[in-house]
Order: structure tokens, then sequence, then C-alpha cells
């Protein structure tokens, strides 16, 4: 029963990955390098490919991989990917030797982190809560307003500020935006 359900996870895990990867470009932005990565656990095994910032799914071991998580058993393995606490549930099986870790451990951490970008299995999903009259004016009833210094707004710098110009010359978003040469980034 848990190989069947572990591999439904991974699968709806690589749909959802891949759908994310075709459609937000904050999730793109994160897939910087091509690498591929496999969970193993018994006769189960699915891989990730990160290609051209976009992430395939599929069946089986590849020929080449940057990372492997091998997992004792389905169960163990699916009890991980439920769980709230993945990290430490992996880190907890690498260390009793229930869990094996091919590859280069801190690309299994990131990956987690676009797992959980996509699927976020054990966390409560909260609407945000936007407290009455936040952003739109000062706060004083609070005590660290007092520690925030407020300057009224200006539309320029004063011209006899010759420290403030001379700061103003050296920013490079100040000289690409009047067009001069400046720094690539």
């Amino acid at each position: 029963m848990s190989r069947i359900a572990l591999h439904a996870l991974l699968n709806f895990i690589g749909k959802r990955l891949a759908r994310a990867s075709q459609t937000n470009p904050d999730f793109r932005a994160a897939l910087s390098r091509d690498l591929t990565i496999v969970v193993a656990a018994g006769d189960v095994v699915h891989h990730f490919v990160v290609r051209d910032r976009n992430i395939t799914a599929g069946l089986g071991f590849p020929l080449e991989h940057d990372c492997v998580l091998r997992f004792e058993t389905t169960g163990q393995a699916l009890r991980t990917f439920l769980s709230r606490n993945r990290v430490e549930k992996i880190v907890q099986g690498a260390l009793d030797s229930t869990v094996q870790v091919e590859g280069n451990l801190m690309l299994l951490l990131w990956f987690e982190g676009r797992i959980q970008q996509v699927v976020p299995i054990g966390n409560q999903l909260r609407r945000p809560v936007r407290l009455e009259g936040a952003y739109t004016a000062p706060r004083d009833d609070v005590e660290a307003a007092a520690w925030i210094t407020r300057e009224p707004a200006v539309d320029a710098l004063d011209p006899d500020w010759k420290a403030a110009w001379e700061q103003r010359k050296k920013l490079s978003m100040s000289k690409a935006g009047a067009g001069e040469p400046h720094k690539e980034f």
C-alpha cells in the first residue's frame, strides 16, 4: 500500500514542480543550474531533471545524476515526504543509516525547498493578516516609533549639499538611468 501511495505522491510532486517551472517566474528564477535528483525507496524510483529552467519528472534511475536520496523502505519515504519536518527526518535517517544520500547534500536541501514552494505539505496555509492602517501612515502608538527618523519627502537633492551629489554620482542606478557608462552587474 505504501508503495502505491509513495509513487502517487512523487508523481504529484513531479507534476507540480513541472507546472511551476513553466508558469511561475519566481520559481523559475531558482532553477539556475541543470541537475538531476533521484528519490528511491524499495522498487519505487523517481527522478527530477532540471534543464534550461524547467523541471521534468520521470520513473526509473537515470544514467547520470547529481544527487540520490535512497530510503530503506517505501513507508519511511512516504512518512518523510508527508512530514512537516522533512529535512530533520532525512538527517536523522542518514545518521541512523536508514537513509542514504549520494552526492551533494546541499542540492538535496535546495530541492526540498523547491518542493516546499509548490506543495507545502505539513505547513498550515495561512492567509496573510493585514493590520488595519498598515503601511498607510506611521504608527505612533508603539515604543519603536520613537526610534525611527522620518524626513519630509523631497523631489530633488539640495544643490548646496555637495557630499550627497558626490555620492549620487557613484551610484550605478543613477548612471544607468541617465544613460551614462556604468559597471556591468
